[in-house]
């Protein structure tokens, strides 16, 4: 696989499709804001709009039916982000909106202002692409509360973004409702989950094991239910604290 445009370290990556990945923020000596696309087909990198701001240990996922990557919390050099914002095409469709209001005139008071992806919301501080990139960035609302060291996952059934975890947060879990434009607050685990813990979506449950240093637990949320299934698992059946890290990719 050939190297992407901009070095970078602890950055965040997500599959777009079946074919694209994309690489979000990181830092070099600083944090710094640039988004790739890769391609498999043509083992190609792609410079997409940068971040709305410098952003590193943010959660983000990707919500591959709606073509959309959403981006929340993280820090910069400066302090940490409560900020949610979308990826998405220029030319995707508002499907939610019944009746949107005719684009402003390039003259008009309110040029700036922009229907959100799911028209309950403006375009508060998208980012601007000066070659008129086919992408755009669109803040949405703003978390709960500040979070970084934070975990993403998209739950395509309800289309919910769920952020996972952060610093001194390792049970909490915070619920985007795409639709509503709201945030929630789900239960808390049973079990403390830091920084490189696993979490996923799985036969239609929130799934969390350990974190990057420990398989000591693992957790299954249950919405139907509205409660943790919870597990321990033993110091025999866990791997070596060493190789912890290795098994988060087996």
């Amino acid at each position: 696989i050939s190297s992407c445009n901009t070095p970078r370290s602890d950055a965040q990556s997500v599959m777009y499709n079946k074919n694209e990945c994309i690489t979000l923020g990181g830092h070099q000596i600083e944090v710094i804001d640039s988004v790739e696309l890769y391609s498999f087909k043509t083992n190609s990198w792609s410079n997409l709009p940068n971040l709305p701001r410098k952003n590193v240990y943010f959660a983000t996922a990707s919500a591959q039916e709606l073509g959309k990557v959403f981006v929340a919390g993280g820090q910069d050099s400066y302090g940490v982000h409560n900020m949610l914002y979308v990826l998405q095409k220029c030319d995707q469709d508002v499907d939610f909106e019944p009746d949107p209001a005719p684009a402003p005139a390039p003259n008009d008071d309110n040029k700036d202002q922009n229907d959100s992806i799911f028209g309950l919301n403006e375009d508060k501080d998208a980012a601007k692409s000066e070659d008129q990139s086919p992408w755009k960035w669109v803040q949405l609302k703003d978390m709960i509360r500040y979070n970084y060291y934070c975990d993403g996952a998209y739950w395509d059934r309800y289309n919910k973004f769920l952020v996972l975890g952060g610093m001194r947060r390792y049970r909490n879990i915070d619920e985007y409702d795409v639709y509503k434009d709201e945030w929630h607050r789900l239960p808390k685990s049973n079990y403390d989950h830091g920084t490189g813990s696993i979490c996923s979506i799985w036969n239609d449950y929130i799934v969390w094991i350990g974190d990057d240093r420990k398989m000591s637990n693992i957790e299954l949320f249950d919405r139907r239910m509205n409660k943790w299934i919870s597990r321990k698992i033993e110091s025999e059946s866990q791997p070596p604290i060493k190789k912890a890290r290795i098994w988060q990719w087996i």
